[in-house]
């Protein structure tokens, strides 16, 4: 197989959670492990290390949040290194209203990115992804290749 299918079927999946939601988020990580585990899976601090736990991969670990982490994610979807953004919390909750939520959404639409904060949405885009890498060995390799692309794109930032 060539490396141009391998990357067609890996998705670079931003998983972002609040505080309240982070329960919520192990007991469907870990339900959604074998379709996520074939994907890079990009997360700010707290989140990133639960990830790790659950799904049982390296997950590209930004910085908390409110620290950068969400103006890294800004940055890689406006550079075309985000192919999902899912958002786990209250929608209702007064940060879905702050500034940096809404500059994160708008980078998401203007750039084609799928985007889901709820958890109808968050299983419908999960379901879609294509889980069939040729063999571990070689997604392990195509993961590795991404991630340090994407490390060295936010390094030199």
């Amino acid at each position: 197989m060539n490396n141009t299918l391998k990357f067609e079927n890996l998705k670079r999946i931003v998983i972002l959670a609040a505080p309240e939601s982070r329960k919520a988020l192990i007991e469907w990580s870990y339900a959604h492990k074998h379709p996520l585990k074939h994907h890079i899976i990009i997360s700010t601090a707290r989140t990133a290390g639960i990830l790790e736990g659950t799904l049982h991969t390296q997950v590209l670990n930004l910085d908390h949040g409110r620290a950068g982490g969400y103006h890294q994610v800004k940055r890689l979807i406006k550079e075309n290194h985000v192919d999902m953004l899912l958002v786990f919390g209250d929608p209702l909750k007064s940060e879905k209203k702050e500034p940096w939520f809404t500059e994160l959404i708008e980078a998401a639409v203007m750039k084609d990115v799928v985007v889901a904060y709820n958890m109808a949405t968050i299983n419908t885009a999960v379901a879609s992804l294509s889980s069939a890498p040729t063999s571990s060995a070689e997604s392990d390799e195509v993961q590795e290749l991404l991630r340090t692309g994407i490390y060295n794109q936010i390094a030199l930032s």
